[in-house]
């Protein structure tokens, strides 16, 4: 395994997480210059990265009094800077004035200027993020960069495919990335005002590709001023994240978007979602009302005309009629997140209808409460045991309050995962508990700890 080749060890990596990549840098000095190109895609420490700059960057600092608050006298490892992909730029101003004594405006544009500079000279951005929605730092000393006077600018950001910004930032900076910036395919936006700058309107403009598309409203305003901006987008656009608040949401805006692979809603007001009630997405993979999801008839009805090939299904403050058209209307369901309550022997019915319909559903989340229209937990843990299809296997439980088989007997949760264990098709379960207030009896944990050795269960944790 350390033998493999660098363009294997690359293969491999694109993979992993992180933290896993990190464990890599010591195996040896290949995998070492494979794992840090990864790492370093976002800046890890500017302290490294200002010692990458130029001894001619330095002789500027030095003209400039400029004191940088620690520099190390060895050269680093690797020139870090080809490797970086992805900037934030907020984060960027930020840490640039940690690392300069005497602090000024001043100071901190030429530290940025040369930082820059030397980025443009050796990579092609892919990432460029602006994302305070109050009042963006990085935005404002960027805007002051002059970008057009250096020869590379172009090429640094012509493979831009991510922007991630505020509608806030200095217009400056809109009117800089227009010049360079017409293939975006992500673009995540905070929309602090309803006076949008023409600079920024010239950017949207220019793009002809735009795949993923996220809007978050921070405030009151007209929402359909802000999403006229982006109807020329109806074809290309197969993701679509709206947050939009308190205000109304734009549902006509929405409808447009017939090639849409996912659909995320956040809103306090679905009063208008009766217009989506005809409206076919044949190519709909993920739904999710990360807020209030819409009146009952309006989602079983939207339900049933997009089910049939959704993959990921996040309901909010749903109920069981919206959980009988899933059973219904998506048979290639893998992951589904639902509230279950009502009579407890509806509630039954409705485990058992998604459990034997859905039979490609990997994952299940569910809130479980003392409330007696909340689907108790260890009749849960019992159907999911007896009746899940054979690719289940993760089980997340959101509490209200205290559980009562996790601080119960440990003689029923024992019978639980032996059951498991036991199945003819098994797959390793990962139980994930959420909830302020849970506590889990130390013969509880005895048993879980057992079957986690035993490799029935892969994963237990507790999100608090």
């Amino acid at each position: 395994m350390s033998q493999l080749t660098a363009d294997c060890l690359h293969e491999i990596f694109e993979h992993l997480k992180d933290m896993d990549i990190r464990s890599c840098l010591l195996v040896n000095s290949r995998w070492c210059e494979v794992s840090v190109r990864f790492i370093w895609k976002h800046i890890q420490n500017y302290h490294t990265l200002i010692a990458c700059l130029s001894n001619e960057s330095k002789e500027i600092f030095s003209k400039e009094n400029i004191i940088l608050s620690s520099q190390n006298p060895n050269p680093p490892l690797f020139n870090y800077g080809m490797f970086i992909q992805n900037i934030e730029f907020n984060d960027f101003a930020k840490r640039i004035k940690y690392h300069i004594l005497e602090v000024n405006d001043h100071k901190i544009v030429i530290v940025m200027e040369e930082i820059v500079k030397m980025l443009m000279n050796q990579i092609s951005l892919k990432t460029l993020v602006f994302n305070q929605c109050s009042y963006s730092l990085g935005g404002h000393y960027f805007s002051y960069l002059p970008l057009e006077r250096y020869p590379r600018a172009m090429d640094f950001f012509k493979n831009l495919s991510e922007l991630d910004c505020c509608t806030n930032i200095h217009s400056g900076l809109f009117l800089k990335l227009s010049k360079w910036c017409h293939d975006i395919q992500t673009l995540k936006i905070s929309f602090t005002t309803n006076n949008l700058s023409k600079e920024f309107s010239d950017l949207i403009s220019i793009q002809q590709n735009l795949k993923c598309l996220k809007i978050k409203c921070c405030g009151k305003m007209d929402t359909s001023s802000i999403t006229q901006h982006f109807n020329k987008f109806h074809n290309t656009l197969i993701k679509l994240d709206l947050n939009v608040g308190r205000n109304q949401l734009p549902i006509s805006f929405v409808a447009k978007f017939t090639n849409l692979q996912e659909l995320i809603l956040s809103c306090d007001n679905m009063m208008r979602f009766h217009n989506l009630d005809d409206i076919v997405f044949p190519t709909l993979r993920t739904l999710k009302f990360t807020d209030k999801c819409p009146r009952d008839g309006h989602l079983c009805k939207f339900i049933e005309n997009n089910g049939k090939n959704l993959k990921e299904l996040h309901l909010n403050d749903n109920n069981n009629l919206a959980n009988f058209t899933i059973a219904g209307s998506c048979p290639k369901l893998k992951s589904l997140r639902t509230d279950i309550w009502g009579k407890e022997i509806e509630n039954l019915s409705v485990i058992k209808a998604i459990l034997h319909s859905c039979q490609q559903l990997e994952r299940l989340e569910v809130k479980c409460s003392r409330r007696e229209d909340h689907v108790d937990e260890e009749i849960l843990l019992e159907y999911v045991v007896d009746n899940s299809p054979g690719n289940f296997h993760k089980l997340i439980i959101r509490f209200e309050n205290q559980s009562k088989i996790f601080s119960g007997s440990p003689e029923n949760l024992d019978s639980i995962f032996t059951k498991w264990e036991n199945r003819i098709r098994r797959i390793p379960l990962s139980l994930i508990l959420h909830g302020s207030h849970l506590k889990i009896k130390e013969d509880n944990m005895k048993v879980l700890e057992k079957f986690k050795k035993l490799n029935v269960i892969k994963t237990f944790k507790i999100d608090n």
